[in-house]
């Protein structure tokens, strides 16, 4: 085999390493709501991507001729040594990243620090590049949906509108009880179907939305084709989910079950940010002692 082959051929576990590496780091920062999206933002990245996998390739590539040189690991394995060498160097730059410009909660001071000033200059913030890939995928999926014919095939805009209407008010519960805010029980008048559809396509993920939406939809015992106005009448104990009464005359946000437990998930959430919080400054010991809204037309 040529010198040049043999050197390609050792480093190449380097860039599997690092492929590795931020794949992993990528998937656990978008997976949860960004479902059928992470590999169209991939395509939409791919020359950033290529650019910045190449650059961390000739990085850790000189560190892994320079180590091996020097110490002369004739026991073990080049490939391996040159994997765990990629996933090191992947690594730096995404616990920096982490460090520096958190997922949420970057204040202004976070932002204005040197390091993290130059990380946005240098552009290697590998996170937020992604994540506006998938927005603009987002956004184009949106688009789409408006469109005759543009995002599920032989639907309208119209039909889809009023479909979004009645998948939201069957998710709505699971929706307000995973991001403990009972307001969105009520997200239902009001307010155009664009902003369900983000909802709902970061609470299902993009396949699972367009599989329910190109499914016939029917709400329990509801005799409702998704058009914004219904008028259900009955005072409030009447429609009462835990009454007898007919499911399409309950109100979810009428149950008193139904807010207690997004109250103990709300609480449960606000502690683990206290705690988090009062850890991060010191004041707790090791162990533990201490969318828009607006009047939507008849669709």
């Amino acid at each position: 085999m040529p010198p040049w082959m043999l050197l390609v051929a050792n480093l190449l576990p380097i860039l599997v390493g690092i492929i590795l590496m931020h794949s992993l780091f990528l998937t656990s920062q978008f997976f949860a709501d960004s479902g059928g999206y992470l590999w169209r933002a991939a395509k939409k990245t791919s020359g950033f991507l290529c650019l910045f996998l190449l650059v961390e390739w000739a990085v850790s590539s000189f560190s892994f001729l320079l180590t091996v040189t020097i110490f002369h690991f004739s026991a073990f394995p080049l490939w391996l040594l040159g994997i765990i060498v990629g996933i090191l160097t992947a690594f730096a730059p995404s616990a920096l990243e982490v460090r520096f410009l958190p997922k949420e909660g970057a204040t202004v001071n976070q932002i204005q620090k040197p390091l993290t000033r130059l990380l946005l200059k240098l552009r290697i913030v590998l996170r937020y590049n992604f994540a506006r890939a998938i927005e603009i995928c987002r956004q184009q999926d949106l688009y789409d949906s408006q469109l005759e014919d543009g995002w599920i095939p032989g639907m309208t805009s119209k039909q889809l509108s009023r479909k979004l209407r009645i998948l939201y008010e069957a998710c709505k519960y699971d929706i307000a009880l995973d991001r403990g805010d009972k307001s969105f029980l009520k997200y239902d008048v009001d307010y155009f179907p664009q902003g369900k559809f983000y909802l709902l396509v970061k609470h299902l993920g993009r396949k699972k939305l367009r599989e329910s939406l190109m499914r016939p939809i029917q709400l329990p015992g509801a005799n409702w084709d998704g058009r914004e106005r219904r008028k259900i009448n009955g005072t409030q104990v009447s429609r009462d989910v835990n009454s007898n009464l007919a499911p399409e005359r309950a109100r979810a946000y009428d149950s008193e079950d139904c807010l207690a437990s997004i109250k103990r998930r709300t609480s449960g959430l606000g502690l683990l940010g206290t705690t988090r919080r009062q850890a991060s400054k010191g004041e707790i010991s090791s162990e533990g002692d201490e969318l828009q809204t607006t009047e939507d037309t008849d669709l």
